[in-house]
C-alpha cells in the first residue's frame, strides 16, 4: 500500500501527496504570509535597485580618484547583483502564484523546466556578484585604513586596469559558479532524477539513475559502463525504445 504525505511519490495520479491531508505541497512558496511579503519584498528591490543603479553608475563614470573609482564600482556591483536577486524572488512569487493549488500536481514539471532552471541561474549570479563585491568593498576599505592621511591618487590607467580586473573577475567566478550546474561532467551533483510525462507508464515521479538502467538492460541487454551513463544518453535511448 502506498504511504500518504511521506514526499514520495506512489501513485500515478498523485494522490497519495497531493490531498488535504498533506500540507507539504500546497505551492512553491508554502505560506501564504511569505509568499505575499516575498511579492512585496520582490517589487521594492527592483524597483528601488532600478532607481539607484543609474546614479551608481553616473557616480563612478565621474570619479576622480582611484579609491572612488574603486568604490564606486564595487557598489554598482552590489546594485547589479541585488537588482538581480529582486527579480528573482518577483518571478518566483510570480510562479507560485500561477500554479496556485495546482502545484503539487504540476511540481515535477515546474522543477524539471527551464523557467525554474533560468531562475536558479539568476538566483546563483546575483548572490554571488552581491556577496563577493561587498566582500572586495569591505577588503578594500580595510586595505585604506592605514592612508587615511595620504592624498588620494586621481584617475590612472593603473588604477582602472585593477577595478576592471577586479569587477570582471567577480562576474567571471559568479557566472561560472551559476552554470556549474548545467555542466555535464558534474550532472549527478545536482540531478537525481528524471520526469517523463503521464502517457509512459514505466515510470512514477522522477525516478534516479539505478531505475533507468534496469529498464534499459531490460530492453538492450547489459550496458557498458552504466554508471557513466549521462541523463542526456538515458533519455535518447529512452525515446528510442518508443520510435
Amino acid at each position: 500500500l502506498p504511504k500518504v504525505c511521506d514526499k514520495s511519490i506512489d501513485c500515478f495520479d498523485y494522490s497519495d501527496e497531493c490531498n488535504d491531508d498533506c500540507v507539504s505541497n500546497k505551492g512553491i512558496i508554502a505560506s501564504m504570509t511569505v509568499a505575499v511579503s516575498g511579492l512585496m519584498i520582490g517589487v521594492m528591490a527592483v524597483v528601488l535597485n532600478l532607481a539607484t543603479l543609474p546614479n551608481s553608475v553616473k557616480s563612478a563614470w565621474k570619479s576622480k580618484t582611484n579609491e572612488s573609482l574603486a568604490n564606486s564600482s564595487l557598489l554598482v556591483m552590489i546594485n547589479f547583483g541585488d537588482l538581480l536577486v529582486g527579480i528573482f524572488i518577483f518571478t518566483i512569487s510570480v510562479f507560485n502564484a500561477y500554479y496556485g493549488s495546482s502545484y503539487c500536481e504540476m511540481q515535477l514539471e515546474w522543477l524539471t523546466s527551464t523557467s525554474c532552471s533560468l531562475l536558479g541561474i539568476l538566483n546563483s549570479l546575483g548572490i554571488m556578484v552581491s556577496v563577493l563585491s561587498m566582500t572586495a568593498l569591505s577588503l578594500f576599505r580595510v586595505t585604506n585604513i592605514s592612508r587615511t592621511f595620504a592624498i588620494p591618487q586621481p584617475v590612472s590607467w593603473k588604477g582602472a586596469v585593477k577595478v576592471c580586473f577586479v569587477t570582471c573577475s567577480i562576474a567571471s567566478f559568479a557566472m561560472v559558479t551559476a552554470l556549474v550546474p548545467l555542466a555535464g561532467n558534474f550532472e549527478d551533483s545536482f540531478v537525481n532524477g528524471l520526469y517523463h510525462r503521464s502517457d509512459i507508464p514505466l515510470f512514477l515521479s522522477a525516478p534516479g539513475k539505478k531505475s533507468h538502467i534496469s529498464i534499459l538492460e531490460a530492453y538492450y541487454g547489459r550496458l557498458r559502463s552504466n554508471k557513466a551513463l549521462s541523463w542526456e544518453l538515458i533519455r535518447q535511448l529512452l525515446g528510442s525504445m518508443f520510435i
